[in-house]
């Protein structure tokens, strides 16, 4: 008989994950088998969900599933690269957007502009800026932050000049 004494613990080392607890009988560890990982993280499809299951840091959760051959940056990357930006993968998934964005640029991604929205007309953008001699009115009618429509149209505009 197992009576835990002690707090319980998971560690993670390359592909192997395991339960700990200190007990009246000494230490008792459980390693987690690859099916159980892969069942763990495919049933729930995010990595927030799969690191707080298993008590693990976001690192440490992407470590364990990409050392046991579940892809989860496979699917981050299908998740950016079909449109979803950094914030609504952090939402998703846990780690913080500049997080995400270097594990991403490490896996090879293309990283889009903060604030880069597709469906921009460039060339509305610039007949906007024609009729109104204004960055920020032409950036407010697109709908994009005044330095993104600046960069967009070429110009070394700042704010005050």
């Amino acid at each position: 008989m197992i009576l835990p004494i002690g707090v319980a613990f998971v560690g993670s080392k390359g592909a192997v994950l395991w339960h700990g607890v200190h007990s009246t009988n000494g230490l008792f560890v459980c390693v987690v088998d690859t099916k159980k990982i892969e069942e763990v993280f495919t049933s729930s499809q995010s990595l927030r969900n799969f690191a707080n299951y298993y008590s693990l840091t976001f690192t440490a959760a992407r470590n364990v599933l990409e050392a046991n051959n579940v892809r989860v940056m496979e699917l981050l990357k299908f998740e950016y690269e079909r449109g979803d930006s950094l914030e609504k993968l952090s939402a998703r998934h846990g780690p913080k957007s500049k997080t995400l964005s270097g594990w991403l640029q490490r896996y090879g991604v293309q990283i889009r502009d903060g604030n880069e929205k597709s469906g921009i007309d460039n060339e509305e953008l610039t007949a906007t800026l024609r009729e109104t001699c204004s960055i920020n009115k032409a950036a407010q009618k697109a709908g994009i932050h005044w330095e993104t429509a600046a960069r967009r149209l070429g110009s070394s505009t700042r704010k005050g000049n």
